[in-house]
């Protein structure tokens, strides 16, 4: 009907007057996403799932092809394709990405030094007037203390069995830097960040962040299914997670004091919550 093509034609303009909201507050039709991965927050999983789910993934891991794809495969062979590898330098590799050039990209999934998003990335002339919104998955520090020392096959029962300090395990420089904490450097007393927008999420809450997404990137008119998780982890074992004197508690405020992410998370994704919107001002001050 008349009136149904009306409403349709209004919220298209909406959309690109920047006039439309979602819930969060974020603009429909334009804004533009990055996936800041950190290292064991489930971000190989999650890029694949966008890959799959929306048209416009990009990012050395945001490739549809990370899990089999049963016709490519069997037609032409892809998985023997550099076309589909997640190796380094690969097509798919960020610094050859940002020489092609971000202009198919609804979403970039990227791990990389922080101060590198600016200078290869949200540096695009095309999304200029865009407001750029970075999701952060959030985990606690503990649970991702052993889930990257089970990644790197590191024994924590080992590292405490002598009866050292919490301190004196993480002073260890070498095992800290396991974490790449360079992927998302803040100050807590002077937050800035070079995003429009911060989504802060429980690293294991995809689904909802799915949702939120699903609003402002272009779905696949034939979706490919995720049918597979990507595990890049053993399973945990209870025997190589004895702290003895160290304290899971004491293990925690350890880990904020090297690395502030754990803190910006604790203080502004409250308890109980998936997600939480932060805005950030036009000289880059997060506000808390």
């Amino acid at each position: 009907s008349d009136g149904e093509e009306e409403e349709e034609e209004e919220d298209v303009e909406d959309r690109q007057n920047n006039n439309s909201l979602d819930e969060y507050g974020l603009p429909l039709g334009n804004s533009w996403f990055s996936h800041v991965h950190i290292a064991k927050t489930a971000g190989s999983s999650f890029a694949k799932d966008i890959a799959r789910r929306y048209y416009g993934a990009c990012g050395d891991k945001g490739v549809s092809c990370m899990e089999v794809l049963e016709d490519t495969e069997r037609i032409l062979g892809v998985s023997d394709k550099d076309t589909c590898s997640p190796k380094e330098k690969s097509i798919w590799h960020w610094e050859n990405a940002r020489k092609r050039g971000y202009h198919n990209c609804a979403i970039v999934s990227e791990e990389i030094h922080m101060f590198e998003w600016s200078k290869w990335i949200l540096n695009s002339i095309l999304h200029k007037n865009a407001t750029k919104v970075a999701l952060i998955p959030c985990r606690d520090p503990v649970s991702h203390f052993f889930s990257m020392n089970n990644y790197r096959n590191l024994n924590v029962t080992k590292m405490f069995e002598d009866g050292k300090s919490c301190e004196e395990v993480l002073n260890n420089r070498t095992i800290f830097t396991l974490f790449y904490p360079d992927r998302f450097q803040i100050d807590m007393d002077n937050a800035t960040a070079p995003w429009d927008k911060l989504v802060l999420y429980k690293f294991d809450a995809i689904e909802s962040v799915l949702k939120l997404l699903d609003k402002h990137l272009p779905l696949r008119n034939f979706p490919l299914e995720s049918k597979k998780i990507m595990r890049t982890n053993q399973d945990r074992n209870p025997k190589n997670e004895q702290l003895n004197k160290c304290s899971e508690r004491d293990l925690a405020l350890e880990m904020k004091k090297l690395w502030s992410y754990y803190e910006f998370c604790e203080k502004n994704l409250p308890e109980g919550r998936d997600i939480a919107v932060l805005d950030v001002s036009k000289d880059g001050k997060v506000l808390m």
